[in-house]
């Protein structure tokens, strides 16, 4: 007896991708009680018709195989996929099986589905798949550690040269370990405020309440923009409260911003205290699919968020960024996240850095930012 979850995939070298999703296709053979052998019957009689009929057209189908849970045929163009579509339900027919209806319907209605779904899906470069699929590895740059003994500043900086498609560090080890976000979280966190229409635009106004804040600069009616660019905390958790447990939860999932852990006791300072975390390459990640669109949000949340991101704009470069500051068990982390844009070309950074014994912590809010600066 076969699998109700076990399904067949088959592949054909193609110029394009269309796909036919068998799962329903499969249980419906096995409450039938097909074996495997008509199953492969069912499934490669029509597959080598379509070989011979469209040989010419450069149609050539390598191979069946077995996976779990995924099936899926692989066509070249969607009228030789309708044609292909035919010669299944033809063979079906020759076969006398009850199934033509509703196995019509269902091809007919995947195909459709894919095609939306193919219309519908952000298109990436190879390029900035590439960036988002490395496992960390570049080229060590040894002035950028220096650069940080300078500063007295341990860590790491992480530049990401999207034209050349290669990463550089002081320190790759430290480029994988994660730590708290802190107010870098002010970027997915205007995200989902604007996706969720809770905030309308750069200048939505965020009304103090008269009570007494850690920052003298957070004491007064402050728009988006000037809550971003202060970095507002009681502002950004006022948001987190509207937007809720739920919708967090399942936005921090869609955008895949490292490893936040929320809970409803938590939902205010997540990305300030507790055991959330990010690493620089997953902010690197996250800032490529940001600014390539490839987030699943909505071309006017980027536009937006990308406004309020500027920090710096002359003739020779744009730099478009996020500060962040985390103290956990004494420890005070440092964070400078973003892009800078010169000419033709683009540069993604993450630093973060902790501050050496001989550091002295006044000069820590500006240093993280200076030193990326310096690197760039």
């Amino acid at each position: 007896m076969l699998d109700p979850f076990f399904c067949l995939r088959m592949r054909c070298e193609t110029r394009h991708a269309l796909s036919l999703h068998f799962y329903i296709l499969q249980i419906i053979i096995w409450n039938q009680k097909f074996n495997l052998h008509h199953i492969y019957y069912f499934l490669w009689r029509p597959l080598y018709l379509k070989r011979k009929l469209f040989w010419t057209k450069g149609l050539r189908f390598r191979r069946i195989e077995c996976s779990l849970h995924h099936g899926r045929i692989y066509g070249n163009e969607e009228v030789e996929m309708r044609e292909l579509i035919k010669y299944i339900i033809l063979n079906i027919v020759l076969m006398k099986h009850r199934l033509i209806p509703i196995l019509l319907l269902l091809l007919t209605w995947s195909c459709a589905e894919n095609t939306k779904e193919q219309k519908d899906k952000p298109t990436r470069t190879k390029k900035q798949v590439k960036a988002i699929n490395t496992d960390g590895e570049g080229i060590v740059k040894p002035a950028l550690q220096t650069l940080l003994d300078t500063f007295n500043l341990t860590g790491c900086i992480l530049i990401y040269d999207a034209q050349k498609q290669e990463y550089y560090s002081n320190n790759f080890e430290e480029a994988i370990k994660g730590a708290l976000p802190a107010s870098t979280f002010k970027i997915p966190n205007s995200i989902i405020g604007l996706e969720t229409t809770i905030l309308e635009n750069e200048q939505t106004i965020f009304k103090w309440d008269g009570e007494e804040r850690a920052l003298p600069t957070w004491e007064k009616d402050l728009s988006l923009q000037e809550a971003f660019q202060v970095s507002c905390v009681p502002c950004y958790q006022e948001l987190a409260g509207k937007i809720g447990l739920e919708r967090m939860q399942s936005y921090l999932k869609q955008l895949d911003f490292g490893s936040m852990e929320v809970y409803p006791a938590n939902l205010g300072t997540f990305w300030l205290v507790g055991n959330s975390k990010i690493t620089p390459l997953e902010q690197i990640s996250f800032l490529i699919r940001f600014y390539n669109e490839g987030l699943g949000i909505s071309t006017a949340t980027t536009t937006k968020v990308k406004n309020i991101m500027k920090r710096e704009s002359n003739d020779q470069y744009t730099l478009s960024a996020k500060t962040g500051w985390a103290i956990r068990e004494e420890q005070n982390t440092g964070w400078f996240v973003g892009y800078v844009e010169k000419n033709n070309d683009l540069y993604y950074f993450a630093t973060r850095v902790n501050p050496s014994e001989e550091f002295d912590m006044n000069g820590f809010s500006t240093a993280r930012v200076a030193v990326t600066k310096e690197a760039l």
